[in-house]
């Protein structure tokens, strides 16, 4: 955080979140002043930048959400989510749109609200839009689609070509919207907050701009913008496809090629709470899909499986045979059966050599820097930016 001081006001709750939260600030963070305030008129007279509160403070109500607003004091809501989502919903009733877990680690706590902290009379999210949305243009932001069966290292190559879209100076989002196994944030050593379901609420409160306060922290080793997947695979629950849908909308704004990781499960599952629903509208409202198949047997068996609930949504997917063996023969085995099996599903197959730079880099958290695998992927985004020519991008 910056050395200039800010103030952040925290309840006197009786809950643990507050007493964590006031240790760690006072002995790790030296440029925030922590005041604990006990009723409505501490509150307004302490003057922070922002407060906490949680769902159990009593005198939370629109008259002091309102106030609160007029003099310029930022609300954040704590709330318990094994509640059922009583506290959660309570707090967004009153208009809270800056919510978070009581049980997320003090360090994150911080890191989140630095995020929302106050420059020159605006908030750091108004801030870093000017700063990196200014130059858009007139048409609107590619989205490309990533997916395929486990284990064909569907998320390695979206990782790839965010990497390379970003290297040849396009403005580049990779967002991990994989609902089943989503590894972004551990791939390329990123927090995992904020994560999907930050930047969800961002868009609600503040649309576009609001995204630039869920994007994770940028690191030497990644050229490109990232929005990192959900904390834990049993919060799919909480994604709904028309909020996905709205945020990846709102990132077409902001960024020229949007980059989408899905899970390598599709299965239409609706009748039982549609578990794959997510990932299923992406593959359905993508500019472009690319499908990443294994060249194994058990890797063409799960492709064929994938591509044919794939083709559901989308008639025309981009197949990548990914990690191919030096082997012409397996090769040309693996692009048979496909052909065979397929049929028209299967338009055209690109290939990507197996690197040992991959499995280096990430040992090391970092994209690949060079080698067969970049060199493929270099043509592979060549091959989608003609494909993205045809597509008419919505305006």
């Amino acid at each position: 955080m910056s050395a200039k001081l800010f103030k952040v006001g925290v309840v006197l709750s009786p809950r643990p979140w507050s007493g964590r939260l006031h240790a760690f600030i006072a002995d790790h963070v030296r440029d925030v002043e922590l005041i604990v305030v006990r009723d409505q008129r501490a509150a307004i007279e302490a003057a922070t930048h922002l407060l906490l509160v949680d769902d159990s403070t009593p005198w939370l109500n629109p008259s002091f959400v309102n106030e609160a607003e007029r003099r310029g004091i930022r609300l954040v809501g704590v709330y318990d989510r094994d509640d059922g989502g009583a506290g959660r919903a309570r707090l967004a009733a009153l208009g809270l749109t800056h919510l978070i877990e009581e049980g997320m680690p003090p360090d994150d706590i911080v890191f989140l609200l630095d995020r929302v902290r106050p420059v020159g009379g605006h908030d750091v999210a108004t801030q870093h839009s000017a700063d990196e949305f200014i130059d858009v243009r007139a048409t609107r932001g590619a989205m490309i689609a990533v997916g395929g069966p486990s284990g064909s290292g569907a998320r390695e190559l979206a990782i790839g070509l965010a990497a390379e879209w970003a290297a040849n100076g396009w403005s580049t989002l990779l967002v991990d919207v994989n609902e089943t196994t989503p590894g972004v944030s551990r791939r390329l050593g990123l927090g995992i907050y904020p994560h999907l379901l930050t930047a969800i609420d961002r868009v609600r409160a503040d649309g576009m701009p609001g995204i630039a306060g869920a994007l994770a922290d940028r690191v030497p080793a990644v050229s490109f913008d990232v929005i990192v997947g959900l904390p834990t695979p049993r919060d799919w629950d909480r994604l709904v496809g028309n909020d996905v849908e709205t945020l990846l909308d709102a990132c077409r704004d902001g960024w020229e090629r949007v980059v989408v990781t899905t899970s390598p499960l599709i299965e239409d599952l609706q009748r039982w709470g549609d578990r794959f629903g997510v990932s299923r509208r992406v593959l359905s409202i993508a500019d472009v899909t690319v499908g990443c198949c294994e060249p194994s047997p058990r890797g063409v068996l799960r492709f064929l499986d994938w591509i044919a609930e794939a083709s559901v949504l989308r008639p025309t997917v981009m197949t990548v045979m990914n990690k191919t063996p030096k082997s012409k023969r397996i090769v040309a085995e693996v692009t048979r059966q496909l052909a065979d099996v397929a049929g028209v599903l299967i338009d055209d197959v690109v290939e990507v050599p197996f690197d040992r730079a991959v499995t280096a880099a990430e040992w090391d958290g970092v994209v690949v820097k060079r080698g067969g695998f970049r060199k493929a992927i270099a043509a592979l985004t060549a091959d989608l930016d003609r494909a993205l020519c045809s597509v008419e991008v919505p305006l």
